[in-house]
């Protein structure tokens, strides 16, 4: 009864043992899952300021462009309102010489009720022109002041254009940061037509999701833990839709490198160069 006592005192001590191992398990666990669940949070919240920053230097350039044509008109109507203010200058300055010379004639030759016509005339057409020329010069100057305002504008727009684009640029980069400046993926190779006469399963299953990737030999089974795991029918499209970000931190000015790693015929080359019809490669 004493030794009976003695195992089943040991017993219960070692079921506490692993009680308390378990718990410890589960917080650690819990902890990581809520980690996780954090940073989830928050790179869906950069890549919602992203977007809006997307927007936004979208807009800016829409309405930049906008006003480079409206730039363009004002442009073009100030030419149409130089050239006909030369030639109203230049009107006046016939009519002008032709009074001259109308006066100088009738300085020796004609009766005075016919000057004094003329003259009057002559004046007449002299006011319409100086007329004339006034509101060239008016609308010359609203045209002036209307492109001067769209160039100020113009100039606005780029810079909020710039800040867009800065702020674009930032906020993908902190997300890439948060997902890891190193990330290792993991892809299984489709069976070729020599694998499907040999038959048999593939040992290793992968889950997506969570990057997990399980191989079973026989009784014994490893687990290993990858940022992303591709399964065998998985497309050309889908490895570039995870890899899409660098390309566009590349575009961004940021170093980035690409490599695929594994032994000879494990696709290494399909993956990144791509084959025959729709298989393009990254």
């Amino acid at each position: 009864q004493e030794m009976q006592s003695k195992r089943i005192t040991e017993l219960s001590s070692e079921r506490d043992a692993q009680l308390a191992e378990v718990m410890r398990v589960k917080a650690e666990h819990a902890e990581a899952v809520e980690e996780k669940l954090q940073e989830k949070h928050r790179s869906q919240k950069l890549e919602l300021d992203l977007h809006l920053a997307d927007t936004e230097r979208v807009r800016a350039k829409e309405r930049c462009e906008a006003s480079d044509k409206e730039l363009e008109g004002v442009r073009s109507k100030l030419d149409a309102a130089n050239s006909e203010k030369s030639e109203v200058q230049s009107t006046l300055a016939a009519v002008e010489a032709e009074f001259k010379v109308y006066k100088e004639q009738n300085q020796r030759e004609g009766s005075i009720q016919e000057q004094f016509e003329q003259f009057c005339k002559l004046q007449v057409e002299s006011q319409a022109v100086q007329a004339a020329k006034s509101a060239t010069e008016g609308d010359l100057m609203n045209e002036r002041a209307v492109s001067q305002r769209l160039r100020e504008e113009n100039q606005t727009l780029l810079k909020k254009l710039q800040m867009a684009e800065l702020s674009r640029r930032k906020l993908h980069n902190e997300i890439q940061e948060l997902k890891g400046n190193v990330r290792t993926f993991l892809r299984l190779r489709p069976k070729t037509a020599r694998g499907e006469e040999a038959g048999g399963e593939c040992p290793i299953t992968v889950d997506p999701e969570d990057g997990i990737a399980l191989c079973s030999v026989g009784e014994s089974s490893n687990q290993f833990k990858f940022d992303h795991a591709f399964g065998e029918d998985t497309r050309q499209e889908d490895v570039f839709e995870e890899v899409r970000d660098f390309v566009q931190s590349a575009l961004d000015g940021y170093s980035v490198s690409l490599l695929a790693y594994g032994q000879t015929g494990a696709g290494k080359t399909h993956t990144m160069i791509g084959g025959p019809d729709d298989h393009r490669g990254l």
